[in-house]
């Protein structure tokens, strides 16, 4: 599994009606569609909870939220938030993304404090130079956080097609 930096902020757009992102932070549940305009994708509907408030179990209060908003089951964005990634801006020499994705898969342990099998990772060249090098975002997460979110979208019927940073 990679996270996806399309976007730092935000979420990555696509042709498509509509788009159902959701991101779950310690303190609160978030959820937004956005509907497509001519102007691009436009805010149409967003619900937050806190999750002091949520009396039963996280998959109740999404299911509420949903039926809230009126959205169908299907696919949505999940959103992991920042403080749960780290970011790691680096210069590896090469400009090819093919040998920056095996340097970065040789090196990955390096940059955290976790194996290799507790994280997942995904990477972005910011800018390639001249020399040969390039500037890289990466950014590792703990993969028991994205998977226990993935595991609760699919639950309830909701097909997560990418994780991005909040």
């Amino acid at each position: 599994m990679k996270l996806k930096i399309n976007k730092i902020i935000g979420f990555p757009i696509v042709s498509r009606p509509k788009r159902v992102a959701i991101e779950f932070a310690s303190d609160w549940v978030k959820i937004a569609e956005s509907v497509w305009t001519p102007q691009g994708y436009k805010l149409a509907k967003l619900k937050a909870k806190r999750m002091v408030d949520i009396k039963d179990n996280l998959s109740s209060a999404l299911i509420e939220l949903f039926n809230q908003m009126n959205i169908k089951k299907g696919a949505v964005t999940l959103i992991i938030p920042r403080h749960l990634v780290t970011l790691k801006y680096l210069e590896l020499p090469s400009t090819e993304n093919k040998e920056i994705q095996e340097i970065l898969d040789l090196q990955i342990t390096k940059q955290t404090p976790y194996s290799r099998q507790e994280i997942v990772y995904g990477f972005k060249v910011i800018k390639g130079k001249k020399e040969g090098y390039s500037n890289v975002l990466l950014a590792i997460a703990k993969k028991s956080v994205i998977e226990e979110r993935l595991n609760l979208l699919k639950g309830l019927g909701l097909e997560p097609e990418s994780v991005v940073i909040g």
